[in-house]
């Protein structure tokens, strides 16, 4: 910490006080030098100077004390400056003078209880008054003696305060107070491009508007859109092509955020489930949806959800990210879902004969589905569904509504999700119930087609022939094989199911049950009766 410093002083003669060899804080990591002012008035208080690690420090303070002769202290500017190490709690406690029954411990805020009966307690790191006291310092600098001297130091000072600010400590401001840092941040920008457009001012310049910008980018509270609000009034255009348009401005939530790392893939994936998604009665509890243009259908769908100020102002941030993933994680429901419902809708032509079904039970309570895979026998005659998946499928969907099937399901029992409570605006789409599923000729099972008793597709066990010769009592057993009908013929070949049927034979034709049955008589008996020749013509005779 550097106490008694000029009012006029700067950043940059602050670093070179320091000197070259100071190791300071990297500026991928926040401002390292911070010149503290009182909000209200403008005036320049102390100034802080953070290092990566206290050695650093140590040897920064050591080195400038030995610098100078014995007796005569450092001097900056037309001052005598004090040196001294500090704390983090220090600099946090001079950032936010006025947050009451709050202890920093560490660099961590904690909230104390309120002893006092006058006080109000802990009623947030800023005031309304301190950030409108500040907008105007650079509104109107020649109405602050503080402030006409060093026009910068009031963004300066809102750079500190956006990178010191507890944002990690959800709990201990409001929406209200993020929404407020956003129009105060967003009108220094503006302030400040229009003092560089006008005239040259001495420490207003594009270092400055691009410091202020990354500080405001770089905040975690603020959503992407508010980002991309940043570099829009900061007419750069490197800064707003870096910002995608439609990932950034058309964002839909309000507190959430993009989590730092994560694919584009995986973000696309899921805004495009969001997109197909639906959720109700969020305006309700004061998050209304304000898409301004039904219809245009943006990558996230038709929904750009901000609170309302007058709740905002008693919301907690911990909370309303709390509702906002909850309104997300109905989103992802109800997206998949409907995907899922488009996808059921199509046959399962290119399934397996053999496969076995899927079948989904609705509990009573409508919150669980029971899958199971019925890998053993199955019985195919209580009804048509149980030979495809996506026959079971479209009973299942006449009988329970919303109680969809999921096939492929490997697992043994999955969750299944309240319809009433997620799917309250979900149009349910029902096929006709005239028009019965499509079933592929090679999965049609034979209680689909009722037939005869008589008629059968198996084969007999034996069958008896007839004995010709007295020498042998009883020809060889040989299986028959019975068509099913008359003309055999009319069979579709087993290796194109879906070709064309062959014509009808005439009625002279013989049958392929005829050839059967000629095929299975001993050969033997045709050349015994070869052999006897006329003599079994004379015997007839």
């Amino acid at each position: 910490m550097i106490s008694n410093i000029p009012y006029t002083v700067t950043r940059q003669e602050v670093a070179s006080f320091l000197g070259r060899s100071a190791n300071l804080l990297p500026s991928s990591q926040g401002c390292p030098i911070h010149i503290i002012m009182e909000r209200s008035t403008g005036k320049t208080m102390d100034c802080y100077v953070e290092f990566p690690t206290k050695k650093d420090a140590e040897d920064t303070v050591g080195r400038i004390n030995r610098a100078y002769d014995a007796g005569s202290a450092p001097r900056m500017g037309s001052r005598h400056v004090d040196i001294e190490l500090s704390t983090p709690a220090k600099l946090l406690k001079a950032a936010f003078p006025r947050a009451k029954c709050i202890s920093w411990e560490g660099g961590q805020p904690v909230q104390l209880v309120n002893k006092d009966s006058w006080s109000t307690g802990f009623d947030g790191f800023l005031t309304d008054e301190e950030l409108f006291c500040l907008t105007r310092h650079a509104e109107q600098p020649h109405r602050s003696a503080f402030a006409s001297k060093v026009p910068q130091r009031c963004y300066e000072s809102f750079i500190t305060t956006l990178w010191k600010f507890p944002w990690h400590a959800t709990h201990l401001y409001t929406v209200h107070h993020r929404n407020a840092l956003f129009k105060t941040l967003v009108a220094l920008i503006k302030t400040l491009v229009e003092r560089m457009q006008k005239v040259n001012t001495v420490g207003l310049d594009i270092r400055l508007l691009n410091e202020l910008v990354h500080a405001g980018i770089c905040c975690p509270a603020f959503n992407p859109r508010m980002k991309y609000c940043f570099a829009w009034y900061s007419k750069d255009q490197r800064g707003i092509e870096s910002l995608d348009h439609d990932w950034c401005l058309y964002f839909p939530f309000d507190t959430l955020t993009y989590v730092p790392g994560q694919s584009s893939a995986a973000i696309q994936f899921y805004a495009y489930v969001m997109s197909n998604g639906s959720v109700l009665r969020t305006e309700n509890d004061g998050l209304p949806n304000k898409h301004t243009h039904p219809e245009i259908e943006r990558i996230f769908g038709r929904f750009w959800f901000e609170w309302e100020d007058d709740v905002a102002r008693n919301m907690v941030f911990k909370d309303a990210i709390i509702y906002e993933a909850s309104v997300l994680r109905k989103f992802i429901i109800t997206g998949f879902q409907q995907l899922h419902r488009r996808k059921s809708s199509v046959s399962t032509i290119g399934t397996a004969p053999g496969s076995s079904p899927t079948h989904s039970l609705a509990s009573v309570d409508s919150q669980r589905t029971i899958s199971q895979s019925h890998t053993g026998s199955v019985n195919p005659s209580p009804a048509p569904q149980e030979s495809s998946t996506a026959s079971a499928a479209s009973n299942r969907l006449r009988e329970h509504g919303n109680n969809w099937n999921v096939p492929g399901n490997s697992r043994d029992i999955s969750q299944r999700l309240d319809a009433d409570q997620y799917l309250l605006d979900t149009p349910t789409h029902r096929p006709r119930a005239s028009i019965p599923p499509y079933i592929p000729p090679h999965q049609r099972s034979d209680s689909a087609k009722p037939r005869k008793q008589s008629v059968t597709w198996r084969m007999p066990q034996t069958q008896e022939a007839p004995a010709v010769d007295s020498t042998q009592g009883q020809a060889e057993i040989r299986p028959v094989y019975r068509a099913p009908h008359t003309t055999a013929q009319n069979v579709r070949s087993s290796s194109d199911p879906f070709g064309p049927v062959p014509s009808i034979a005439p009625s002279s034709h013989r049958s392929r049950s005829d050839a059967a049955r000629l095929s299975n008589l001993d050969r033997r008996v045709f050349d015994e009766l070869r052999a006897a020749g006329c003599g079994t013509r004379s015997a007839k005779k």
